[in-house]
């Protein structure tokens, strides 16, 4: 609600206020009568009246709270992307906030226009950004792919690089989703999850030798990241070292992979606990 709106509410709100309380004064000093139904009806359209200044107050002050919580949430993204104008900042967090609530449509629209009216590369970033993620989630990974090259044309990001691995992987494009993940590398050497997301899409070459290797690099920087583990009983279990796999397997259970998932993977290459 618009700050002038505000103003015209509470100026109705107030007077409406004194309205009912005049007139329960008019009843009990001058009319000399006190109803308690007309009491009853006074203090609740008084109690309507405090609710919906509530609302209003607490609505401005949630939607405050909410962009504070995505800039920190998404600082590396958004930075202070819009922050001098309430308007643009406005429609930007709108979208954000359809994004999150995975109404992507929605999100796109107001994306469009936030693009639009961006008026530097930090803004354009944050806008291409998010329609990348939107695109990515709703599974058009050819357009996703595209806004993350655009996004990283203004500035190089770690995730931008990981996603575009993610979309070409999906779309079967596993040396262009390993070439994704190694520009991620370049930005970020010690990312556990770019060398865990290589040796998954050499498991899906069928280079087991290779996914080994770069399964135990994640692990050097992440030793906890259990889809390394898994990956690492997935290259045991098709090079046949069983007591190796028995480990990993042991290993990525104790890091938190769905026991029974991984346990299905390892049945269809023959090898049982």
């Amino acid at each position: 609600m618009k700050s002038v709106g505000k103003i015209i509410f509470f100026v109705v709100a107030a007077l409406l206020a004194v309205a009912v309380v005049c007139y329960l004064l008019y009843e009990i000093i001058v009319l000399n009568k006190f109803d308690s139904s007309s009491l009853f009806k006074a203090l609740l359209i008084l109690a309507s009246l405090a609710v919906s200044v509530f609302k209003v107050v607490t609505g401005t002050n949630a939607r405050k709270v909410s962009v504070k919580v995505y800039r920190d949430s998404y600082r590396d993204i958004i930075g202070d992307a819009f922050a001098n104008d309430s308007k643009r900042e406005n429609t930007f967090f709108t979208a954000v906030n359809f994004y999150q609530t995975n109404a992507y449509s929605k999100a796109l629209k107001f994306l469009d226009k936030s693009e639009t009216e961006s008026q530097n590369s930090n803004e354009r970033f944050a806008v291409y950004f998010f329609k990348a993620l939107c695109y990515t989630d709703i599974g058009v990974y050819t357009e996703a792919i595209s806004y993350y090259e655009k996004a990283l044309f203004l500035k190089e990001h770690t995730t931008a690089y990981l996603n575009i691995g993610f979309c070409q992987k999906s779309l079967g494009k596993l040396d262009l989703a390993i070439e994704a993940y190694q520009n991620a590398i370049k930005i970020a050497p010690d990312n556990a999850n770019a060398y865990n997301n290589i040796s998954a899409a050499y498991i899906d070459k069928g280079e087991y030798e290779i996914a080994l290797e770069y399964a135990e690099k994640a692990l050097s920087y992440n030793a906890k990241l259990h889809p390394a583990h898994s990956a690492k009983a997935i290259c045991f279990a098709v090079l046949g070292e069983r007591e190796k796999c028995k480990e990993a397997f042991r290993l990525a259970v104790l890091s938190g992979a769905n026991k029974e998932s991984l346990l299905n993977i390892l049945k269809t290459l023959d090898i049982e606990f």
